[in-house]
Parts: C-alpha cells; structure tokens; sequence
C-alpha cells in the first residue's frame, strides 16, 4: 500500500492528472476518442502501463474521471511484484513520461513557462543536493558546520521548494478541465 500511494503520488506530477487518487488501480474503461487519440503500440508492456496511458491521455487533452471500485483479494492473496526489480524501470519510465508530457504539452503545442518552472526547480534541487553532501562531508571531517554553505543551503532549498509548488500550481490550473467530478446521489429512503 505504502508503494501504491507514493507511486500514485509521482503519477499525479509526471501525468498531470492530479485528481486521480489511485493511478494503479487497473479497473479501466476508456471511450473511442481515447481509444483513438493513444498509440497503443508504444504503451509500456509491463509493470507501469497504467502510468504510460494516463500520460498519453493527457497530452491528448482527454478528460478523465474516477469512480469508486471495491476490488475484492482472497484471504491469501500477496502481490507477486517484487520492488527491487521494479523500482529502477519504473523510476526511469516515471521520468521519461514526465520529460515527454513537458515537452509535448508545454513546449512543441503551446509554449507554457512551466517548463521553466520546473527546469529551474531541478537546478536550484541540484545545488541544494551538491551544497548538502558538501556540509556533510565538511562535518564528518571537522565537526564543524560551514555556516555560509549551510546559509546557502537552506536558500537554495527553500527556492527549490518554491518553484516546485508553484510549478505543481501552473500544471493543476492547466489540467483542471480534464478532471471530471463524479455526482453522487444521496441514496433516496422510501418510508
């Protein structure tokens, strides 16, 4: 479960559906538009596909809902996915995804700064990652904190962070009119 909610958390960034809560549920249905609008031969065979389709769906612009199942598992029932053979694959198709979703939907049909957004948070994430590891290794070898590095640090972090928010906000409001709400019905009580 623990794997599901992070893995579904990254699907939410790299496909930009960001009010689908559970991305690996499987349970699909997918009208003709769709169908058509997604070449089907370049879906990801494995472990990951779910993730590839809501990608090429929504640089197709398809609206996407998400409705309630209960999937039912037997008493003895244990997934058969083993993490650490799929954590690699799926970190680089997660990333792969992500770099063609920016690069379709933002720069080759319409131009959006949220690449910029992004490209600068990954640099300014960079630098935080590099100024971190240099304060560790100053620490392990003095004792000592280098108080201007970790001044440093703390700005290029707090940028980082920043820029990934409001790179996240840019891509929720370009995305909101692919979401479509579920109307649930209060159940009705005969007397």
């Amino acid at each position: 479960m623990f794997g599901n909610l992070i893995l579904s958390a990254l699907t939410k960034i790299v496909s930009g559906y960001w009010h689908v809560s559970d991305t690996q549920c499987g349970y699909t249905v997918i009208n003709r538009a769709a169908l058509a609008a997604v070449q089907w031969d370049d879906i990801y065979p494995r472990y990951g596909c779910p993730n590839d389709i809501l990608t090429r769906l929504n640089i197709a612009e398809m609206r996407v809902i998400e409705v309630d199942v209960k999937p039912r598992y037997g008493a003895d029932w244990t997934s058969k996915m083993k993490v650490t053979q799929v954590i690699l694959p799926i970190s680089r198709l997660m990333w792969s995804l992500f770099v063609h979703r920016m690069y379709r939907k933002y720069i080759y049909i319409s131009g959006h700064p949220i690449v910029l957004y992004y490209f600068a948070g990954l640099v300014f994430m960079g630098l935080s990652s590099l100024l971190f590891v240099y304060i560790l290794i100053k620490w392990g070898m003095s004792g000592v904190i280098p108080t201007v590095a970790l001044i440093m640090f703390s700005t290029t972090l707090s940028v980082t962070i920043q820029l990934l928010l409001n790179a996240f906000a840019l891509d929720f409001q370009v995305n909101k009119d692919l979401c479509v709400e579920v109307k649930r019905e209060l159940p009705r009580h005969v007397d």
